[in-house]
């Protein structure tokens, strides 16, 4: 847990430092400095930010080998769902992200819901609802079918213990 909490903050300083060296990058522009000084200013930013994604990267992989060493059920359905999610998102996100496009267009997004919504919010809408129908067809359309046999192998319904 040590190494793990040093991790995270060197992450944290490297992206402070990023964010750093980004505002004198635009002081620099400002101030008319010297190409060289400039160029400088944008190796070093982009130092940081590596060093910020590595050590981020390297952080996260240590907190889910913390926290996942024991066997966990609903991992391993995910971990079974993961083929047909990565086989199905793609029709589904589409036709999710052109439906909304098309609501949008004509007005009927706002008129429904009382309020614009920024791109974020449309992606992020998109994102949740393309997870939510492939983990829900994965659950109710082939997790113990002749499909999920092909997908993942024969799986068998856990009973609930009698009382």
């Amino acid at each position: 847990p040590t190494i793990l909490v040093a991790l995270w903050f060197t992450a944290a300083a490297a992206f402070f430092g990023h964010l750093v060296a980004l505002s004198a990058i635009d002081d620099a522009v400002r101030q008319g400095a010297c190409g060289e000084t400039i160029d400088s200013l944008r190796l070093l930013a982009i130092v940081f930010n590596g060093t910020a994604g590595a050590m981020s990267c390297v952080g996260l992989i240590g907190l889910f080998e913390l926290s996942f060493q024991s066997p966990r059920r609903w991992v391993r359905w995910l971990a079974d769902s993961s083929y047909w999610i990565y086989i199905v998102h793609l029709p589904v996100v589409a036709f999710l992200t052109f439906w909304i496009a098309h609501l949008d267009r004509q007005g009927w997004l706002e008129f429904g819901i009382g309020f614009g919504l920024g791109a974020e919010s449309k992606f992020l809408a998109a994102c949740l609802l393309t997870g939510a129908v492939c983990v829900l067809s994965y659950r109710y359309l082939a997790r113990y079918t002749l499909l999920g046999a092909l997908l993942n192998g024969p799986q068998e319904r856990v009973r609930a213990a009698p009382r």
